[in-house]
């Protein structure tokens, strides 16, 4: 395991400079909890709350998007999602340390990075993978977390 991490440390320093990669001094990532019984119990997913509006706000003008979800790298013809690096399913809290826009079209989008979640929910409840793990798979790079385990073509290309 160890070694796949270490791949995947490398494919995330390589690909750093993606268009669909948070900056790591806005959104290091930031985890609501750590224990995989809590993420791995009945409903709770089910608590998961969409992003208030000054917060994405916010998130938007720290991403340098003037508050607007359909400029930039959001300018496609779906916008941005406010996305948690470390997704709820995973402990991902909704700190803005742990949000950032991610686009909902074009390679490596918002519908990738949930295949890619709910992949490593469903090993992380299973017993294959512990959650620290899970967690840093997606803070340190998470299209090279994609790549590692769902192959490199993304859905949105």
């Amino acid at each position: 395991m160890r070694l796949v991490l270490f791949a995947i440390a490398l494919v995330a320093a390589n690909t750093a400079l993606a268009d669909n990669l948070p900056d790591p001094k806005l959104t290091p990532g930031y985890v609501w909890t750590e224990s995989s019984e809590k993420v791995c119990g009945p409903g709770y997913t089910q608590t998961t709350t969409d992003i208030p509006a000054k917060l994405r706000y916010r998130v938007l003008l720290n991403y340098g998007l003037g508050g607007f979800d359909r400029a930039g790298i959001c300018a496609g013809p779906n916008g941005c999602a406010i996305d948690r690096l470390i997704s709820v399913e995973l402990g991902g809290s909704d700190d803005i340390r742990n949000l950032w826009p991610l686009p909902n079209d074009g390679p490596w989008n918002a519908a990738d990075k949930r295949r890619l979640t709910t992949l490593l929910h469903a090993r992380v409840c299973a017993g294959l993978l512990p959650l620290a793990e899970a967690q840093a798979m997606l803070a340190n790079g998470w299209i090279a977390a994609y790549r590692a385990l769902i192959g490199e073509q993304a859905a949105g290309r």
